[in-house]
C-alpha cells in the first residue's frame, strides 16, 4: 500500500522507516546468500577450482572499481515523477533475484568453460547489485535532511540488514537439506536458493512503495571536475573506504563456516548454531551501536570494536572447537562485533556526504554512497579471494573427506584470518576526523556528539 503525501508531511514516520528496513530485509537476504554461499556454490556445484573461483571474485570487485562510481554518476542524474533512487528499486530486484539463482546452477560443464560461466554470472550479478545497492543507501540523504532522524533510518535499515545477512546461514543449509532427498547436501542448494530468492525480491518492492525522497535534487548536478576534486578532498571518506577495505577479510569466516560444519564438524546442520547465534548476536550489536557512538564518539567505537574482533577471533583459535558450545558463543561475539562496523561505515559516509558540501560545496550522495556498495561487494569478493586461494593451499577438495592438514586448515582460515583483519581495519581510524575535532556532532538517536 502507497503511503499519502499527508502521512509524508511531517518527515519519515515509522511506517517509513519500517519499509525502509523490510526492503533492506530482502536485498540482504539476497547479499547474504552470495556473501556465505557463493564461493561454496561455485566449488561444490559449479565445479570451479577454489583458487579459480577466488580470482572470479577478484575479477568482479576489480570491474566495481569502475561500475560504481559510474552508477553513482548516473543516479545522481536520474529524474523521475518517483524520485532520482526509488525508481531503481522497482527496477531492479527481479534481475538481481534471476542472477541469484543462476550462480547455483550447475551448467554441466568443466574447466575454463566452467570459469567463463561462474565469472560471467558473478560479474552480472554485481553490476545489476549495484544498481539496487548505491540508490537504496543515498536515499537515506533523500529522505530527510535531519542529522539524527537519518541515522534512525540506517540504524533500522542496518539492523534489517543484518537478519536478512543472517537468515540464509541460518535457513539455507537446512533447506538444502531437506530438498536434496538423500542426495547430498549440494544437490538441493538451488532448489532452496530459488525459494529464498522468490521471498525476498517482494520485500525490495516494499522499499520503493512505502517511502519518499524530500530533500530537493541540485538543479545542476555536479561536474566531473569538480566531483573528482571533491572526492580528493574528502578525507574521512577515503579513511571509512580504506578501513572497510582492510576490514574485508574479517568476512572470510562467512565464506568459511559452511566448509568449517560441513567438513570439520561433519554435521551442516549445524550451521543453524552458528547462523542463529550470529544473526541474534548481529541485531545486538547493530541496535547498541547509536548508544555506544553517543558516549565515546563514532571513531573510538570503530577503533574500539575492531580491535575486539582481532582478540575474539584469535581467541577463538587458541580455544579450539572441542567443547562447542564455547566455539558457537566465540563465534557468535565476533559477529556481532561486526555491527558497529557496518552501522558506523554508513554514518560515516553519509557525514562525508556532508562534509563535501561542506568544504568543497559538492553535494553528491550517489556518487559518494557508491563507495558503501563498493566496500560490501569488496567485503565479499576480497574474503572470497582471501578463502579461495587459502582453500587452494591446504589442499582442500570437494567431497565427503579431508585431510587432518586440511581439517586444521579451514579452522585456520576461519579464525586468524579475521584476527589480523580486525587489528588492520581499526588503524586508520586513528586519523579519522570531519570538523577538526574528535569525530564531533556525531549524529545519534537522543543527541550529537
Amino acid at each position: 500500500m502507497l503511503l499519502t503525501t499527508n502521512e509524508f508531511s511531517n518527515g519519515p514516520d515509522l511506517r517509513e522507516r519500517t519499509a525502509f528496513g523490510l526492503g533492506l530485509l530482502g536485498q540482504n537476504t539476497i547479499y547474504g546468500i552470495s556473501v556465505g554461499f557463493v564461493m561454496f556454490a561455485f566449488t561444490d556445484i559449479v565445479g570451479v577450482a577454489p583458487a579459480s573461483a577466488g580470482l572470479v571474485f577478484l575479477l568482479a570487485r576489480s570491474w566495481d572499481a569502475i561500475n560504481d562510481p559510474v552508477m553513482g554518476f548516473i543516479a545522481d542524474r536520474t529524474r523521475t515523477r518517483w524520485g532520482r533512487f526509488r525508481p531503481w528499486l522497482l527496477w531492479t530486484p527481479v534481475p538481481i533475484g534471476i542472477l541469484t539463482v543462476l550462480t547455483f546452477v550447475s551448467p554441466g560443464i568443466s574447466g575454463r568453460a566452467a570459469v567463463w560461466y561462474a565469472a560471467v554470472v558473478y560479474v552480472l550479478w554485481g553490476m545489476v547489485y549495484t544498481l539496487n545497492d548505491i540508490p537504496f543507501w543515498a536515499l537515506t540523504s533523500a529522505m530527510t535532511s535531519d542529522t539524527v532522524e537519518r541515522t534512525r533510518i540506517i540504524t533500522v535499515g542496518r539492523t534489517m540488514s543484518m537478519i536478512g545477512l543472517g537468515i540464509p546461514a541460518v535457513a539455507l543449509p537446512a533447506l538444502a537439506v531437506h530438498f536434496a532427498d538423500g542426495r547430498s547436501a549440494p544437490a538441493g542448494y538451488l532448489e532452496a536458493v530459488t525459494v529464498m530468492v522468490v521471498l525476498a525480491v517482494p520485500l525490495v518492492l516494499v522499499a520503493f512503495a512505502g517511502t519518499r525522497e524530500r530533500v530537493p535534487a541540485s538543479p545542476t548536478p555536479a561536474r566531473i571536475g569538480p566531483l573528482i576534486g571533491m572526492l580528493v578532498a574528502n578525507r574521512p571518506l577515503q579513511i571509512v573506504v580504506l578501513g572497510g577495505i582492510l576490514n574485508s577479510f574479517t568476512f572470510v569466516a562467512q565464506s568459511m563456516v559452511v566448509y568449517f560444519v560441513t567438513n570439520n564438524l561433519g554435521d551442516p546442520g549445524l550451521m543453524v548454531w552458528f547462523g542463529g547465534s550470529g544473526i541474534l548476536a548481529l541485531a545486538i550489536g547493530t541496535l547498541v551501536t547509536p548508544l555506544m557512538s553517543e558516549r565515546v564518539g563514532k571513531r573510538a567505537t570503530m577503533i574500539a570494536t575492531s580491535l575486539a574482533r582481532g582478540v575474539i577471533a584469535l581467541a577463538l583459535y587458541y580455544v579450539g572447537y572441542a567443547t562447542l558450545p564455547v566455539a558457537v558463543a566465540l563465534y557468535a561475539l565476533l559477529v556481532g562485533l561486526m555491527g558497529p562496523a557496518v552501522v558506523l561505515q554508513t554514518a560515516m559516509i553519509a557525514d562525508s556526504v556532508e562534509y563535501g558540501a561542506r568544504t568543497r560545496g559538492v553535494r553528491a550522495e550517489g556518487v559518494t554512497f557508491s563507495f558503501q556498495t563498493f566496500l560490501s561487494k569488496a567485503n565479499a569478493a576480497l574474503g572470497g579471494l582471501a578463502a579461495g586461494l587459502l582453500l587452494d593451499r591446504i589442499g582442500y577438495r570437494p567431497g565427503p573427506v579431508q585431510t587432518m592438514d586440511t581439517l586444521r586448515g579451514i579452522y585456520a582460515i576461519l579464525t586468524l584470518t579475521p584476527a589480523l583483519s580486525g587489528v588492520m581495519s581499526a588503524i586508520p581510524f586513528f586519523w579519522y576526523r570531519t570538523d577538526g575535532g574528535d569525530d564531533a556532532k556525531v549524529a545519534v538517536p537522543g543527541g550529537t556528539r
